[in-house]
């Protein structure tokens, strides 16, 4: 066995640690990868979006401001419209956190989120969204399924309370069935199956 497994020879715990490091570092690239990848679509399908509304100059008004920071607690700054079942409005803005999963499982989508997401989706109920893509692929830069469009007002009393003195919850993970907020055609109304 080359002696892998005998954890007093510090040679070996060396060993054993540098591995688990390269696994883990990894790890965090690929789902680097896969996340950048969800907002990258998420980009795209905004300009879209809100070209087919006919609003001049989409590709300027969709930005990707977490390629500046990830301190504005969301991905992508867009505008309202008719996809949201309201007339296009270049004031009316809109954000959106991208969540994106390479596991194609829509029955129990897991919905990791900051604090400080959660904290900007409170103040911004009504138009704060989470976008969500399932299965999605580095290789064919593509995603099987999405976006599925979660108003942030809709899961409101699923997220944790800072109620402890002393104690924050800093991310917290949700196991959720998305199928209620499924993927409808830029021409279908309304958007969401669930309703307020």
């Amino acid at each position: 066995m080359g002696g892998l497994f005998n954890l007093y020879d510090i040679d070996v715990l060396n060993w054993w640690h540098e591995v688990i490091n390269d696994l883990q570092t990894y790890r965090e690239e690929e789902l680097k990868k896969i996340g950048d990848l969800g907002e990258w679509l998420t980009l795209e399908f905004e300009k879209n979006r809100i070209a087919n509304d006919g609003v001049a100059h989409s590709d300027t008004l969709v930005l990707w401001v977490a390629k500046i920071t990830d301190e504005y607690g969301f991905d992508i700054k867009s505008i309202d419209g008719s996809f949201f079942g309201n007339i296009p409005d270049a004031s009316s803005k809109i954000q959106i956190e991208v969540k994106a999963s390479e596991k194609a499982y829509v029955n129990n989508f897991a919905l990791y989120v900051t604090e400080n997401e959660w904290k900007v989706a409170k103040r911004n109920l009504n138009s704060y969204y989470f976008y969500l893509w399932v299965g999605v692929d580095t290789n064919t830069k593509s995603a099987k399924y999405g976006p599925y469009v979660i108003p942030a007002r809709h899961i409101i009393d699923k997220f944790p309370n800072n109620v402890f003195s002393g104690f924050d919850w800093i991310k917290t993970r949700i196991s959720m069935n998305i199928n209620d907020y499924a993927f409808l055609p830029l021409s279908s109304k309304p958007m969401f199956a669930t309703e307020d």
